[in-house]
């Protein structure tokens, strides 16, 4: 058992002592009384429990002490920051404006084209675009004027989009078509899916659900389409055409041979259109009219 007099000791010499942290008190009163530090921990425990006032001083000094090691670490992850940042800025200063200029200068609809068109990351252009507010501040505002304008104009076009969108799909469950998926990239650029969830992020959610719905009712057209899979459907076909159907009935479907398969897939890599059931479904059927038209000109010939 500690003695009464090494508890007062104890606690007087904690609230009477300037230390920076407790790990620095448990060592000078460990020095100074010879206690372990278990013992001086167990002994504030005793004497905090057993009187109010203590406990209040207590509190009160470990407050301030808790405060002076929450400010030195602030100061030391500034620290670090700041030498991580000055060392950025010489490492990477003058091509982030560089680059920077040309994005303001650029006619890009998008940071993701602009970035594509430098084959540059999205991470990278947040980083150069980080270090340009450091550095130049007239170019960061003009950057950020520029991001804005795109935004405005990305919001304008994707609301007008997910309306045409459902508009299509409602079209094409009404009269019992495929909605043609290689179409739709080729004339947004985006995905069904990245649409319907822009529509409702902008507040568009009837058009949001109507997308949903219909993607939903159609699954199978979002659905990607593995390599192992073409691979099968053209050993499959290689002697005789099959069918790619995209309903259980049966009433919509195209009938495609090995080849047609592997000139849908070569023209969808050529367009940058993901391979899914529905997009290779809407090419095969792309290629099914050119033959047809073909076989035409040389009836008429």
């Amino acid at each position: 058992m500690t003695s009464i007099k090494e508890s007062n000791l104890l606690m007087t010499l904690f609230l009477n002592t300037d230390c920076s942290s407790m790990t620095d008190f448990y060592q000078y009163a460990s020095d100074k009384l010879g206690l372990p530090q278990y013992v001086q921990r167990e002994i504030f425990k005793t004497f905090t429990e057993d009187n109010a006032d203590i406990d209040d001083a207590y509190r009160k000094k470990r407050a301030i002490i808790d405060s002076m090691v929450s400010e030195k670490t602030r100061q030391m992850h500034h620290d670090r920051y700041q030498a991580q940042l000055e060392a950025n800025i010489d490492m990477h200063g003058e091509e982030a404006i560089r680059i920077m200029k040309k994005f303001i200068d650029s006619d890009d609809k998008s940071i993701s084209k602009f970035c594509s068109s430098l084959d540059l990351s999205m991470k990278d252009f947040n980083f150069y675009r980080k270090l340009c507010k450091h550095i130049d501040q007239d170019t960061s505002a003009l950057v950020d004027d520029k991001a804005a304008d795109i935004r405005r104009k990305f919001i304008g076009a994707m609301a007008k989009t997910s309306t045409l969108v459902a508009r299509k799909m409602v079209y094409c469950h009404k009269n019992h078509i495929p909605y043609d998926m290689v179409e739709h990239y080729e004339k947004y650029g985006y995905s069904p899916l990245f649409i319907k969830d822009v529509a409702l992020s902008i507040g568009r959610e009837k058009e949001a659900n109507l997308i949903s719905q219909y993607m939903k009712l159609y699954h199978g057209l979002f659905r990607s389409i593995s390599s192992g899979e073409i691979a099968a459907m053209e050993r499959t076909s290689r002697f005789a055409p099959r069918n790619m159907y995209l309903d259980a009935k049966g009433e919509m479907s195209v009938s495609y041979t090995d080849s047609d398969l592997e000139e849908a897939t070569s023209e969808l890599c050529r367009l940058e259109v993901p391979v899914t059931k529905g997009t290779v479904f809407s090419m095969l059927k792309r290629i099914q009219g050119r033959k047809k038209d073909t076989s035409k000109v040389h009836i008429k010939k």
